[in-house]
């Protein structure tokens, strides 16, 4: 059976934490107070800040969360929560939403891309530059957030490709510095979400996996 990666979407200035512990319960059926979510820095150790994750109680007071995998982002009054279940079928996961807009009136941008990412940007028409940095942004905080290092790993180290195929378009990441610790690259799904919004779903485990998009 393939694991399953929920997608939940809300429109608003919503708390990240509660829009993460809702997200959880519905693709697990939970309570939302049930969740707890946890923090950890790769880098530093500290459980202030970095990748969230979940635990589950029971309700004899059990900690429960094996193969449930989060990842959470924002952009232009978007929260998108994705909610991986399955365990290795699906998961580690990092889910990343922006504005092309947004990303493109960014001051540091450009210097965000590997060689080979710019040089595949500079024979772009211009009207499409702005939509294939967004994409690669995307992509690439999407890879960052399922490792758990995030920023703490320069994007431009991460060499990003995308080809034509049939009707679609396949994502790869072609490039990466070992401080990443993959043993392969990791499946990368681009979204279509409303409002011109670009998302990008990174799965680090080989599937397979269904994906499911919903708003609340």
């Amino acid at each position: 059976m393939p694991g399953d990666i929920l997608i939940v979407l809300t429109a608003g200035p919503a708390d990240g934490e509660t829009a993460l512990a809702e997200a959880v319960a519905v693709a697990t059926g939970c309570d939302p107070a049930a969740v707890k979510i946890v923090r950890r820095c790769l880098r530093c150790g500290s459980q202030e800040h970095g990748k969230p994750s979940v635990r589950i109680m029971t309700a004899d007071g059990v900690e429960s969360g094996a193969g449930v995998h989060t990842s959470l982002s924002r952009t232009s009054g978007l929260v998108a929560v994705g909610v991986a279940v399955g365990g290795t079928r699906a998961g580690p996961i990092g889910l990343d939403i922006e504005h092309p807009d947004l990303v493109a009136k960014a001051p540091l941008a450009a210097a965000l891309l590997h060689p080979l990412e710019q040089a595949a940007l500079d024979v772009l028409p211009e009207g499409a530059r702005n939509d294939r940095l967004a994409r690669l942004w995307t992509v690439k905080e999407a890879i960052l957030k399922a490792t758990g290092w995030g920023l703490n790993i320069d994007p431009a180290e991460l060499a990003v490709t995308f080809a034509a195929h049939a009707n679609s378009e396949v994502v790869r990441l072609v490039r990466w510095p070992v401080a990443l610790q993959l043993d392969q690259p990791p499946q990368i799904e681009m979204l279509d979400l409303p409002r011109g919004i670009v998302g990008a779903l990174a799965i680090l485990d080989a599937g397979p996996y269904r994906i499911r998009i919903t708003t609340v």
